[in-house]
């Protein structure tokens, strides 16, 4: 995604460019299935006082088909206990 913003500053225009870069790695097949272990999102703003935002996120423990209890998506706000 690349978004360009046409701002005022001091008098004067500027562009700013925004960039979302998603890259995967780490390629596994998991019951037929290959799915990526790593994603990385990097966040950059060019023309602007912002830095580069990085975030890592990694796989550890795949699961298929577990039984989930319908209680895990209970919210009881006010609980009485």
């Amino acid at each position: 995604m690349t978004s360009g913003i046409r701002g005022a500053r001091g008098g004067t225009e500027s562009e700013v460019h925004e960039d979302v870069e998603e890259t995967f790695g780490n390629f596994v097949t998991f019951e037929g299935i290959t799915i990526p272990r790593q994603w990385t999102i990097t966040y950059t703003q060019s023309g602007g006082q912002v830095p580069i935002q990085r975030w890592d996120v990694s796989v550890k423990k795949m699961a298929h088909n577990l039984l989930i209890d319908p209680a895990d998506f209970v919210i009881n706000q006010f609980s009485k206990k």
